[in-house]
């Protein structure tokens, strides 16, 4: 029986990126059943934490604004508004989420101080999810705000503001706990993968390490308020190189051995997931690149790489519309994560 250990996703709006990770059966410690559905379990409570805030962000907070008093625009008092449009879909996937992760808190090995900022990020998000779902989501699908002229709905924007920075904060503190947890199955896996042979494993696993590797580098300009324009070249075109060539090694595994996915324990079902993420790094080698020539002459002036449209989704546009290589690159590593959780097995 092989365990995969799964990816962990791109923390869009706090730290830095975490990355995942595939693992078969092993008689060590690290890779043990137990060991790996434990990790698995916190990797998913912190990717749920993370979708939960985005998903707020881009819904709550763009319709109602971050300030104390909440913005109320017309088209709302006339349709209504929701978080969601079916009743389970993402309520009762982030509550088995958080019994999970519960769930292992004994199982060996012992995370110390991760185990207990998962129990406290559990606690927030529970909390969040009753306020999001059962109390915000149902008080305007059901426009309650027309009986008591928002009343409940200001008492709820104050509750979620407090919330959020409940949530982003506890988010942010168990992935610093977990943090070397991670650093340290990234370590032993791809040796693993290396040692085993398995070439399109590894070379997935690379590329992912790689393009986060990029997106820390740019997270950490924007926190110190550096334009993207001023990296350092002997930092970023080395991981721009190694990305490139790492891709173009997987494509001719991949297209010279047909049959090595099989070979390497990938599914039939992970078929289209695999094939996004080989579009997905395509569409980050060309990002990067443009990237690089515009850091070296010194201007996003540039004609892009690419034309038209990514296979992955528009490039990001700037408020003047001008192109947004970064924002683009971190769509793009969004979902190269996404579909390589989704393509483990």
């Amino acid at each position: 029986m092989k365990n995969r250990i799964v990816v962990r996703v791109l923390v869009c709006i706090l730290l830095g990126s975490m990355l995942m990770l595939t693992a078969c059966s092993n008689p060590d410690d690290l890779f043990s059943e137990r060991a790996v559905n434990k990790y698995n379990a916190y990797i998913d409570i912190l990717n749920t934490s993370n979708a939960w805030l985005s998903r707020i962000e881009k819904s709550y907070f763009g319709q109602f604004g971050y300030e104390e008093e909440m913005e109320i625009k017309p088209r709302l008092t006339e349709h209504g508004w929701f978080f969601f449009d079916s009743d389970n879909l993402y309520d009762d996937r982030s509550k088995n989420t958080t019994q999970q992760a519960r769930g292992h808190l004994s199982s060996k090995p012992d995370y110390e101080e991760a185990d207990t900022k998962m129990l406290q990020l559990c606690d927030v998000l529970d909390a969040v999810i009753k306020l999001c779902y059962d109390d915000i989501n149902n008080y305007y699908r059901n426009k309650e705000f027309a009986q008591d002229d928002f009343a409940k709905g200001r008492a709820y924007h104050s509750q979620m503001l407090a919330r959020f920075t409940e949530l982003s904060t506890a988010t942010v503190e168990f992935m610093i706990a977990f943090q070397p947890i991670i650093s340290k199955y990234d370590e032993a896996e791809l040796a693993r993968l290396e040692k085993e042979g398995l070439e399109i494993r590894a070379y997935r696993l690379k590329l992912i390490q790689t393009a986060t590797k990029i997106g820390d580098l740019f997270r950490m300009l924007e926190f110190e308020g550096v334009d993207f324009l001023k990296a350092d070249l002997a930092q970023y075109e080395p991981l721009c190189t190694a990305f490139a060539e790492d891709l173009e090694t997987l494509i001719l595994i991949v297209t010279e051995n047909p049959d090595k996915y099989a070979k390497e324990g990938f599914g039939d079902a992970s078929s289209f997931a695999r094939g996004r993420f080989m579009s997905i790094a395509s569409d980050i080698k060309a990002v990067t690149t443009d990237i690089l020539t515009m850091i070296k002459a010194g201007t996003t002036e540039i004609e892009p790489e690419f034309t038209g449209s990514l296979s992955s989704g528009q490039p990001k546009m700037t408020s003047d519309w001008k192109y947004d290589p970064v924002g683009t690159f971190e769509g793009q590593l969004d979902g190269l994560i996404r579909f390589y959780n989704q393509s483990v097995h």
